[in-house]
């Protein structure tokens, strides 16, 4: 008796490369080219897209407003209105001077002096001066001592006034 040859086993079948297959998406052609040339070409074309858009909006908001103007023309000064030359001055209740706004700054001495050299080295007016001798209870021709503390009444400068000379 003759018998049948044994089948050979199938043969394997190559993996299909359709959306239920296996292999690499990206690899996949996509007409001429692969998937992730497609890819790589998109986003090229979005970021040139977008640089294009900044680059244009940019440049002419400025232009499109019309009340917009460059930088180099705008003077330095714009909405500044002085109406008078001097700040207003509150009224005094009281007749007479004006007071002066209270308040002191104490002095360190750096070094042995009398109060005159004191006094020109700071640059004061014979009215600061004797103002100082007086809150200090201090002679014109006083001396002073290292790190001794002068009080110094805080005032604005009045108009008229010169730094004591010597």
């Amino acid at each position: 008796m003759t018998s049948a040859a044994p089948e050979s086993p199938p043969a394997p079948v190559p993996a299909a490369s359709g959306p239920s297959g296996g292999g690499n998406p990206l690899k996949r052609k996509i007409g001429p080219l692969p998937t992730w040339a497609w890819v790589v070409i998109g986003a090229a074309a979005i970021l040139g897209w977008a640089y294009y858009r900044n680059r244009t909006s940019g440049s002419s908001s400025a232009q499109d407003t019309g009340d917009q103007a460059d930088a180099a023309q705008v003077p330095q000064f714009v909405n500044q209105t002085f109406v008078t030359p001097v700040p207003p001055v509150a009224p005094n209740p009281v007749p007479g001077p004006a007071p002066v706004p209270a308040g002191t700054k104490t002095l360190t001495v750096p070094r042995n002096m009398t109060f005159r050299q004191f006094a020109k080295e700071h640059h004061w007016t014979a009215i600061t001066t004797a103002a100082v001798e007086q809150l200090n209870h201090l002679k014109p021709g006083s001396r002073l001592k290292k790190g001794q503390k002068i009080k110094r009444p805080w005032a604005p400068v009045q108009a008229g006034s010169q730094p004591l000379e010597m």
